[in-house]
């Protein structure tokens, strides 16, 4: 991870204060696939390896970009008496328009993905203006970059949607002071991993108007409980999903104080915080109905949810209609299926639960389980008289146990020559033949010789088992059934 030490000692990031990259430096990055690691400083004030315009170019193009060359190419190409020029792919570059510059520059590259190359600015504006102002999605995670140039990427890059700069250390410092440009068009914002504070989100996202999505993972907000209780300047009304996954958060009161900084949030993931216990009504006087009334998206995985009087205190949230509530300690001594039914009992208003759909048949049985699970304990969840309203008193269930049986124990008996009765105990996945081999053994009669009768017990009558090969678990034999042994007649 690359840390603040390794910007330039004057914090300057200017673009004039880099040469740029040469034609020829570049193709000839182009030969060498270790030169896409990160590139030290002193290399980079030479070549101008660290900037954005320079890893862009190197990546995705063979040469930088030139309109007056590219003009006088496209003017040779139109000439009749010019050779037509076929490329290795065999096409012509200009009767199809496919030289990798032309195409950049004029609609084609939309994804940037430049990661983890040692990025400290962006590099000459106009030509990044001529190769980049299509683009839309923007990967710059584990880079070097500050808000001057982030300024700079909002106002260079119009139809920007997706930015992502995690990793980023030098942006834990406060915006405050760089000159930032609106991002109008700006959809999903990722700062993972940054030790951000909200002092910082408040001077930034005034500059994303239309922003929906904020990621903010693994950020652990020291300014939190200095946030104000409640806010009548909120932090933006646009922002419809925010995840706070692995924050430190511990306190219920502090993600209601979040809250309140984002009326109209609809998703929330807190998933891998030490979140303990959901409370309705915190000791700082927020109450989740009032800051929860758009929120429908909750996920709580991995958190450290103890007692379910959380789960039932999140029917505070009116519009909760997905939730995600795994790996929780609660949770861990109930079956799946007992999970699942508890849950969806305590939250009627519940449409998803980790991921899968709750249906209306699902939604009565769980509520039906909730009931019988409940009726016989002296301290019973609140809901549990609204739902005896609804389904009535239940009877329990009998359980039937129906796991196929693997013995049985059965007697055999012969009345010949030597009186047999003996009570044994069956292996049901046998065949017909090997219960006639052992009763060679206790009667004598030879197999060639014998007959096999089974008996039901409170069966009509015997029936000859006349297939060797048939498997006894066919028969459906219970304890107390009777085989009996005879041997065939033999006519002179």
């Amino acid at each position: 991870m690359l840390t603040n030490n390794s910007r330039n000692n004057d914090g300057s990031n200017s673009a004039a204060a880099f040469p740029s990259a040469t034609a020829e430096g570049t193709v000839a990055a182009l030969g060498d696939a270790s030169a896409m690691s990160t590139v030290p400083a002193e290399a980079a004030t030479v070549d101008g390896e660290d900037s954005i315009l320079y890893q862009m170019e190197r990546k995705y193009f063979c040469c930088p970009y030139d309109e007056e060359k590219e003009q006088q190419l496209k003017k040779l190409g139109e000439e009749e008496d010019t050779p037509y020029i076929i490329d290795i792919f065999g096409s012509s570059p200009f009767q199809f328009g496919n030289s990798p510059l032309v195409a950049a520059h004029e609609r084609v590259l939309e994804l940037l993905v430049l990661d983890n190359l040692g990025i400290l600015r962006v590099g000459p504006l106009d030509r990044f203006v001529g190769l980049a102002k299509n683009v839309t999605e923007l990967m710059l995670s584990g880079n070097r970059l500050g808000w001057a140039e982030v300024g700079q990427l909002f106002g260079a890059l119009p139809l920007l949607r997706v930015l992502n700069l995690s990793r980023n250390n030098a942006l834990n410092i406060s915006p405050r002071g760089a000159e930032m440009a609106e991002a109008r068009k700006l959809d999903v914002l990722i700062l993972n991993d940054l030790s951000l504070s909200f002092a910082t989100l408040r001077h930034l996202l005034p500059f994303a108007p239309a922003l929906r999505e904020l990621h903010l993972a693994k950020n652990h907000f020291g300014d939190i409980s200095s946030l104000p209780a409640s806010s009548t300047a909120p932090i933006s009304h646009s922002l419809r999903e925010l995840h706070l996954n692995e924050c430190a958060l511990s306190n219920w009161c502090h993600v209601l104080t979040v809250l309140c900084h984002f009326p109209q949030l609809k998703s929330l993931i807190l998933a891998g915080n030490q979140i303990q216990t959901v409370e309705r009504r915190c000791a700082c006087g927020n109450e989740m109905d009032l800051l929860c009334g758009e929120l429908n998206a909750l996920s709580l995985n991995n958190t450290m949810l103890s007692n379910w009087e959380a789960i039932e205190n999140l029917a505070a949230i009116r519009h909760l209609d997905e939730l995600r509530v795994a790996n929780v300690p609660l949770l861990a001594t109930y079956s799946e299926e007992e999970r699942r039914h508890l849950i969806i009992g305590r939250l009627r208003s519940l449409k998803l639960l980790n991921g899968s759909k709750i249906d209306e048949r699902q939604r009565e049985e769980s509520e039906r389980f909730f009931i019988r699970y409940y009726a016989e304990g002296e301290k019973r969840p609140l809901i549990y008289e609204q739902l005896i309203a609804e389904h009535g008193i239940l009877e329990q269930l009998v359980k039937v146990d129906l796991t196929p049986k693997t013995h049985a124990r059965v007697l055999i008996r012969c009345e010949e020559s030597e009186w047999v009765r003996c009570w044994v105990r069956l292996r049901l996945s046998g065949t017909v033949h090997g219960l006639m081999q052992f009763a060679e053994h206790l009667t004598h009669i030879p197999l060639k010789m014998m007959r096999l009768f089974y008996m039901e017990r409170g069966g009509i009558g015997p029936t000859e088992l006349r297939v060797p090969g048939k498997q006894l678990r066919l028969l459906h034999i219970e304890d107390g059934d009777e085989f009996v042994v005879q041997s065939k007649m033999i006519l002179c």
